[in-house]
């Protein structure tokens, strides 16, 4: 992994491999699109709420912000979408961190940083900024824990 994985200033354009394209697929698979928050060296992370139905068991666990990719939309799209919803910031997309498939579910990844807008946890109880050795002191999402050294590496070369 390289320094050049995500740069302040970089480009907005997403770089993805030829096996991942940026369009939702017409399975049944559900895509959703993940944004590890850069500052420095630092990364944001948010504490999920109460929830509702089936996502009432990850309540009080720790995330990485994003959200479901709508059909016909772009990873980059959604990202933008679900972090000024539920954060109240506009993001710049950087590059692509990897991906991992739970079921239906595939989580893509990607190294974000903060254009404009002022931090509002509108969907989570708590965000924090964290250093790489922070990031497992927490109680994550299933989901995310394997993509925490990829983020802990991108923050230490940084």
């Amino acid at each position: 992994m390289s320094s050049s994985q995500f740069q302040h200033g970089q480009s907005e354009e997403c770089e993805l491999p030829a096996h991942s394209p940026c369009k939702m697929n017409k399975t049944n698979e559900i895509r959703i699109a993940v944004a590890a928050i850069i500052d420095g060296s630092r990364c944001l992370v948010a504490k999920r709420g109460p929830g509702r139905g089936p996502n009432r068991a990850l309540a009080g666990l720790w995330e990485l912000v994003g959200g479901k990719v709508e059909p016909g939309e772009s990873d980059k799209e959604a990202l933008a979408r679900k972090i000024k919803e539920k954060l109240n910031v506009v993001i710049r997309v950087g590059r692509y961190l990897g991906e991992s498939v739970f079921g239906r579910i595939r989580l893509v990844v990607y190294a974000c940083e903060i254009v404009s807008g002022k931090l509002v946890a509108r969907e989570h109880e708590e965000l924090r900024w964290l250093a790489p050795s922070e990031l497992a002191w927490l109680d994550w999402v299933p989901t995310n824990i394997e993509f925490l050294p990829t983020v802990r590496a991108v923050l230490r070369e940084l």
